[in-house]
């Protein structure tokens, strides 16, 4: 891996010219900052993994599992917060 040139060994591309990436079976997806996506297959997923992350190449996984936590009710009331907004709808009907 040559770290000074942000290279990868087989990847025609820098990443500096990556956006994010997705992989499925060992074969990553990148979409490049053109919007452009090609696909790349490692012979080292984790070292290539490792690599996109330590170069600040988004991980669209981890962004929709960001997306599937549950909302914190804390901060907009809690269960009774739902109540009040179904029950206001009731008397608008």
């Amino acid at each position: 891996m040559d770290t000074a040139n942000n290279t990868f060994p087989a990847l025609q591309f820098p990443a500096s010219e990556l956006s994010a990436f997705a992989v499925t079976m060992g074969v990553f997806t990148i979409s490049l900052k053109n919007g452009k996506l090609v696909q790349f297959k490692p012979h080292n997923v984790q070292t290539f993994y490792e690599w996109l992350i330590a170069h600040g190449v988004r991980d669209i996984k981890e962004d929709e599992r960001a997306k599937e936590k549950p909302p914190d009710n804390t901060k907009s009331g809690g269960w009774k917060a739902l109540f009040k907004y179904k029950h206001k709808n009731k008397n608008h009907e």
